[in-house]
């Protein structure tokens, strides 16, 4: 059997029996001296690999990986029907032995859902606001395509409401003030 999008073959049915056993394995003892998120994603990435059922392997790995990261105090991690054609890139690096495509992803999935988690505790979603709102501010520096690569790799408070991406000026303004300037002006 061929995966649409994937650039491997999944092992042979006969083994996935003895293949899903070694995988829960790991995860009770070797798995459990990782970081949640890094056990979770690497849990994600093994089972997608061993690709047990005919049908239906994403939903049910993305649903295991959810309830991993929720057992140990962690929102879901949703990945976004906009992020499919990444998804599908991260998890092909993933087979190739680099998962750190994959772990961002995960990452800024699970950072997305607990900045919409905490917004509604703090009573702050309302600030929330999208970023070509927050760009067109007469204050405001920068504009929409490098506040969106900001809240894109994570380095501003920030998550997706639909199709658009959603910030502060808070957090853009705490962007600002505590960034790291990595260029020398030479005079």
């Amino acid at each position: 059997m061929r995966i649409l999008k994937a650039n491997f073959v999944p092992p042979n049915a006969l083994k996935v029996p003895d293949l899903i056993d070694e995988l829960f394995a790991w995860l009770h003892n070797e798995g459990q001296n990782l970081h949640p998120a890094v056990r979770a994603t690497v849990f994600h990435h093994r089972f997608v690999w061993i690709h047990p059922f005919f049908d239906g392997n994403g939903r049910t790995v993305r649903l295991l990986m959810n309830l991993l990261l929720m057992q140990a105090g962690y929102p879901p991690a949703i990945i976004l029907s906009n992020d499919r054609k990444k998804y599908y890139a991260a998890l092909n690096a993933a087979n190739l032995g680099d998962y750190s495509k994959l772990m961002l992803m995960m990452l800024q999935a699970t950072e997305r859902s607990l900045d919409i988690y905490l917004s509604h505790l703090n009573d702050n979603f309302d600030d929330y606001k999208p970023i070509a709102t927050i760009v067109a501010e007469p204050d405001m520096p920068y504009g929409q395509e490098y506040v969106s690569l900001l809240a894109r790799q994570g380095k501003i408070d920030a998550f997706k409401d639909g199709r658009n991406w959603v910030t502060t000026k808070a957090a853009v303004q705490d962007y600002m003030q505590n960034r790291q300037r990595k260029r020398k002006v030479s005079q």
